[in-house]
């Protein structure tokens, strides 16, 4: 009988085989994933990038403007004006355009910050210290105005006329020409019935850190005026706005995302008729060094919380 030959089994050489396999195994799907992630990771990138740049470029175009707007007077403490024939107040005009300004400027992506959105009465300090704490770019106060023989716009700033009160002032009537209205009457400066070198003030425009003016939107007390009012209104809240927003963009407040309005230089900007700007000294602290009141400010500023019961010509 032929001898059956034995085969030996070389166990140890098999499993280093299959170490090597197995390693070779693990090596090659570590290898395809890094090549998948190289691309994963590139396109993740491209995106991530993409955003970034997005949002930049969206930051950038949407710079906060921020605007204080005071519908004047409100409340059972205080009507405003009245029409003629008294069924007809101020304070309920003043909030119609407040309201309707507002939702025309946050249309445009401007924030707005409003002393009273309804009936409600606000005393002019208050408003003031709402302002001021709002971090407000403008402020921009709107009345109808009142007296026995008158009608058209106008707008008050500061007795010693600064440059972006004015020009505030200035685009505000500028845009409201360019509607239908009875007269662009100017601008006013200090306070009515007082001539600029008194060195009054409306309380909001004193008051307010910002640049501010008081609008009077045409005369209560003038029945074609009155008649403007209520045809044309929504055409005034739209270029109230323009005015509020183009003096944004011209005092660099924000850049006009369209590229149309660009800062200028506000030491050029004059407004024909205004007062030459006088520096004075704090009124409060009085510490002028001169007696004389044309150059310290030794005078008192009117107490304008008090005369709110004034009927005439009110602020």
């Amino acid at each position: 009988m032929a001898n059956k030959r034995r085969v030996k089994i070389y166990w140890g050489r098999i499993f280093t085989a299959l170490a090597v396999l197995i390693a070779f195994i693990i090596l090659l799907v570590t290898a395809i994933k890094g090549i998948i992630g190289v691309f994963t990771n590139s396109d993740d990138k491209e995106a991530i990038d993409t955003n970034a740049s997005a949002v930049t470029e969206e930051d950038d175009e949407t710079q906060e403007i921020i605007i204080f707007l005071n519908p004047g007077h409100g409340g059972e403490e205080d009507s405003g004006a009245l029409s003629v024939d008294e069924t007809r107040y101020e304070k309920d005009d003043n909030l119609t355009v407040g309201l309707l300004v507002r939702d025309e400027l946050e249309s445009r992506g401007i924030t707005v910050v409003m002393s009273r959105e309804d009936d409600t009465f606000v005393s002019l300090s208050d408003t003031a210290e709402m302002a001021n704490e709002s971090g407000a770019d403008l402020f921009v106060s709107l009345h109808r105005n009142s007296a026995d023989i008158g009608y058209g716009v106008e707008a008050w700033v500061n007795w010693n006329a600064p440059k972006a009160d004015t020009l505030l002032a200035d685009n505000i009537l500028s845009a409201l020409s360019e509607s239908t209205i009875s007269e662009n009457r100017g601008i006013g400066f200090g306070y009515i019935g007082y001539s600029y070198t008194a060195h009054v003030n409306y309380a909001v425009n004193n008051q307010t850190t910002m640049p501010s003016c008081l609008l009077e939107l045409l005369f209560i007390t003038d029945e074609d005026d009155n008649a403007l009012f209520d045809e044309y209104v929504d055409e005034y809240a739209v270029k109230i706005a323009d005015g509020i927003e183009k003096t944004a963009y011209q005092l660099g407040i924000a850049e006009d995302p369209d590229g149309e309005i660009t800062e200028i230089d506000l030491d050029s900007y004059s407004y024909p008729g205004a007062p030459e700007t006088v520096e004075v000294t704090d009124a409060v602290t009085g510490d002028g060094d001169s007696d004389d009141s044309s150059s310290s400010n030794s005078y008192d500023f009117i107490d304008t919380d008090a005369l709110l019961a004034k009927k005439w010509r009110e602020f």
